[in-house]
């Protein structure tokens, strides 16, 4: 079998219907679910951000999501990016009390 026909099988198309959007997709396999559940969580804020600003437009409403989601792409990358310090200082911190005596 050669690797085209390996990255085929791999991939699918998949729609994802965003408030009568339809978005065809053509995915790798694994990450199906993965795409489902960003499907849900854009419908998710979408009705939420409706019923709290009803008088806001449709086109607010979705720069509202794209906020939204954005923001929680940048707390993502935040809490990765910290982690290595984090553990570091747990490290140290350990390291210090068994220094003074406290652990």
């Amino acid at each position: 079998m050669n690797r085209a026909m390996d990255n085929k099988e791999e991939n699918f198309l998949i729609h994802v219907q965003i408030e009568g959007f339809r978005l065809p997709l053509n995915i790798p396999r694994k990450d199906e679910e993965m795409y489902r559940n960003a499907e849900k969580k854009v419908l998710a804020y979408l009705h939420e951000f409706q019923k709290r600003y009803p008088q806001k437009t449709y086109e607010e409403i979705l720069k509202l999501v794209a906020f939204q989601l954005a923001v929680g792409i940048a707390k993502s990358e935040y809490n990765i990016s910290t982690l290595p310090l984090e553990e570091k200082i747990r490290e140290l911190d350990a390291e210090l009390d068994k220094v003074l005596g406290i652990a």
